[in-house]
């Protein structure tokens, strides 16, 4: 697979529960994060920092009968995801029985929370985010006040693969603004906006 076209949440989730089968499992679970976030700061009127991390953790839960295990990842390559089954495994195997476990849950009807997640957030690129900061650059200055502060947006997807058929993956995202203004008399004004879709934020 190339990098051009990473695997999906549920691909990897899938293979996750496949190797933790392999390794004995009588129940598998995995849930994948896969998280883009980006953050422009600013500070006494100018842009001084800009950073962006792209980050898929894997959360594997394996079931040993009434024994279950956790272990986390965010490495993805075949062996190390055989590494997490692996290590998974000897968690579950050092747990005393569960007598409140019975299962992991079956799949049911699940409805997308379709307002959680917009297009405009998870493509925001550097150039919005310090338009965003310039803007209020300028309306501090336009005061004689100093600005700092952040325009940040993030955007991940969630997904849920089990060994009883749960297959499900859904986005969300999420953008901040927010600001601290000082003048020379010693006056101070904060001001923040948050939203799901960073079109919506008035900076």
């Amino acid at each position: 697979m190339s990098d051009a076209e990473p695997a999906s949440g549920v691909t990897i989730a899938e293979r996750a529960v496949s190797m933790a089968l392999d390794a004995g499992a009588t129940q598998a679970e995995a849930l994948v994060m896969s998280t883009r976030s980006a953050l422009t700061r600013f500070a006494n009127n100018e842009i001084h920092q800009n950073v962006a991390e792209d980050d898929t953790v894997v959360n594997l839960r394996f079931v040993d009968g009434q024994r279950v295990g956790v272990a986390s990842g965010n490495d993805l390559d075949e062996a190390a995801l055989r590494r997490l089954s692996q290590s998974a495994a000897q968690i579950a195997r050092l747990q005393p029985e569960r007598a409140d476990f019975t299962s992991l849950p079956s799949p049911r009807p699940i409805t997308p929370v379709e307002s959680a997640f917009a297009p405009a957030t998870a493509e925001a690129d550097p150039e919005l985010r310090a338009d965003a900061a310039a803007a209020i650059i300028a309306a501090a200055a336009g005061e004689g006040a100093q600005a700092f502060g952040l325009c940040q947006t993030s955007s991940e997807v969630i997904s849920v693969v089990n060994s009883l058929g749960v297959r499900v993956s859904e986005p969300r995202s999420s953008a901040q603004v927010l600001t601290v203004m000082t003048d020379p008399s010693g006056g101070s004004g904060y001001a923040e906006q948050v939203a799901v879709d960073i079109a919506t934020i008035d900076a």
